[in-house]
């Protein structure tokens, strides 16, 4: 893989996938923001939108943006009831909780570190949310209507590559 500044404020990125060799541009501008300090966005060969992150499909072999290409976030591909019991999972994390402990409905004693009012906090969303992930495998809602179906479908694979300074996934 080689990276060369192209033309004012371009990249040229050239590399190797499935043994041939790929070349591709893209326009970078450093936008401003609010809170100060700026951002760095690339264009999409594409759809011209300036983004902050280009993934590559393998199938089509050229980077584009998550709109381009139609990729949803995971949250949005999962049921209902998966993104409650996703959220349940992180909250019982933060206190050392298990899944039997949810079953018996008993919580882990408060951890040294945290705040009283934070771990009674946590237990209250554990428990919301495990209200809720029971309405949702039941198809209602908390305000009794009856939620629509939603369809699962696999997200597609693939690679990314992101104009944050932080962060270099490929």
């Amino acid at each position: 893989m080689r990276l060369e500044l192209s033309g004012d404020r371009g990249l040229l990125m050239i590399f190797d996938m499935n043994g041939q060799q790929i070349a591709q541009s893209w326009s970078l501008a450093r936008v401003l923001t609010p809170v100060g300090g700026g951002k760095c966005l690339a264009q999409c060969p594409e759809s011209g939108k300036m983004v902050q992150d280009l993934y590559l499909d393998p199938a089509q072999q050229r980077f584009r943006s998550r709109h381009a290409l139609k990729l949803r976030y995971r949250s949005k591909a999962m049921l209902p009831w998966e993104r409650h019991w996703e959220r349940c999972q992180k909250l019982m994390h933060r206190i050392g909780a298990t899944h039997s402990d949810i079953l018996i409905d008993s919580l882990p004693p408060r951890p040294k570190y945290m705040r009283r009012a934070t771990y009674q906090w946590l237990c209250d969303e554990i428990r919301t949310e495990t209200i809720s992930m029971s309405h949702a495998l039941l198809g209602a809602t908390l305000g009794g209507a009856v939620s629509r179906k939603c369809e699962h479908r696999p997200l597609p694979t693939h690679f990314g590559i992101s104009t944050r300074a932080n962060e270099h996934e490929l």
